[in-house]
């Protein structure tokens, strides 16, 4: 399950990442983003609750984190060059990581009180 989630986390950015740097156009990609985005943000705290691990679900934050934190100056380097809408997807993107970084802390809570 854990696996399938991580797929479907890469492919909602890159299908973000991809939807902007089209030019925001194609409600097709959009929609197929936001659809796995739904997923992703389902899967991932159903894992923490079920599984609780706590050594991995740490690393999974610390990399989202990294992503999330990485993927604004991936956008300031796209905007230097001139693809301003590819940076705005890298910006997408990192709101999206940060937005499971955000979800996966507070699963881990729950199931901490929960396994007390």
């Amino acid at each position: 399950m854990l696996l399938v989630a991580l797929a479907i986390t890469t492919a909602a950015a890159v299908s973000f990442f991809a939807w902007a740097c089209r030019g925001y156009a194609g409600i097709w990609l959009f929609a197929t983003a936001v659809s796995l985005t739904a997923a992703v943000l389902f899967l991932l705290p159903a894992w923490t609750l079920l599984f609780r691990t706590g050594a991995v679900l740490d690393q999974l934050t610390l990399w989202f984190a990294r992503l999330s934190a990485g993927m604004p100056i991936l956008a300031a380097v796209l905007a230097i060059i001139g693809e301003l809408n590819c940076a705005g997807g890298a910006l997408i993107a990192s709101g999206l990581f940060g937005a499971i970084v955000s979800v996966l802390t507070l699963s881990r809570r729950i199931a901490f009180r929960r396994s007390r």
